[in-house]
């Protein structure tokens, strides 16, 4: 379920050749992408307009921002998209999926670090004893990060929340200052942390050191969500994910991220980087198949 360390080292390692061989540019947004109305011999290149002004062209383009992005931004595109491609852009929606990482100074509820019996995972169904912060009775679950061997092992707990209960954490802790979201979610979550085994409200290692919130629905550029999701009445989810595979071949564009991966992997990181390879694969493939038809 959880890459133990953190993701730099795969990172790392599939970045490598784009670090070495690549021009990357950051902090560049997009505000325009023009493509050729076909793929032809003197047809011009995809090109890419920036809000500084800048304007970059290639010959093939890979589409990798979030499909929040799409959403807001499909009059970008010059000619405009594709009917279906644009509806499947439209059909697919999102879901709210947040975390929140507590911090202990030491793992409370492990009593023996070498015989550790406290489960990794931790499920609060419907609970009724937080009738000042969760009145819903929002069900709470927990990953223990003091499971992990060492030296990936942390005293902290990893709270995923969803739908409204992650927009009432969102709303409750953006914009405020770090001790503010410290009490907001200290607050919010002791019901929980303080019947997990050990727990003592006079001991210092009951105490919270750090907490930290993610934020996705408030983040413009990932359209405000964390992830695809086919919610219920949606009619050909699957056309729509294969139509954003596809892309634009003809007009030199192409679509990747993990609202384009295979079906089992949507909504991960691993789909977002199998559709990428997957888009290099077609590209390699179509300009191997013109090369030799010429």
């Amino acid at each position: 379920m959880f890459v133990a360390s953190n993701y730099s080292a795969i990172f790392e390692r599939i970045s490598k050749p784009a670090v070495e061989g690549a021009k990357i540019l950051l902090n560049k947004r997009v505000v325009s992408v023009a493509t050729p109305e076909s793929r032809g011999p003197g047809q011009q290149q995809a090109t890419v307009r920036t809000a500084d002004g800048e304007s970059y062209s290639f010959d093939e383009l890979v589409m990798s921002t979030p499909l929040g992005w799409l959403k807001k931004n499909k009059d970008v595109f010059t000619p405009t998209l594709p009917p279906r491609l644009s509806a499947a852009i439209g059909n697919i929606l999102f879901s709210y999926l947040e975390k929140v990482v507590i911090t202990f100074p030491s793992a409370f509820w492990i009593s023996d670090p070498t015989t550790d019996s406290f489960p990794s995972y931790t499920n609060w169904l419907a609970p009724s004893y937080a009738p000042d912060t969760n009145p819903k009775r929002w069900p709470q679950e927990i990953w223990n990060l003091a499971s992990f061997e060492p030296p990936n092992n942390h005293p902290a707990i990893l709270f995923y929340t969803y739908g409204d209960c992650s927009r009432h954490i969102v709303d409750m802790v953006h914009g405020k200052s770090r001790e503010e979201k410290y009490k907001s979610i200290t607050d919010f979550f002791r019901p929980y942390y303080s019947r997990l085994p050990g727990f003592d409200p006079a001991s210092p290692d009951c105490i919270p050191q750090a907490v930290l919130a993610t934020e996705w629905q408030k983040d413009e550029l990932n359209g405000n969500a964390s992830y695809c999701n086919f919610q219920v009445g949606i009619e050909e989810a699957d056309k729509d994910v294969l139509a954003i595979r596809e892309g634009c071949p003809g007009r030199r564009l192409w679509f990747c991220g993990e609202h384009a991966a295979p079906f089992e992997e949507c909504g991960t990181v691993a789909g977002a980087y199998l559709s990428g390879q997957a888009s290099a694969e077609k590209i390699i493939e179509l300009n191997a198949s013109l090369a030799n038809s010429q």
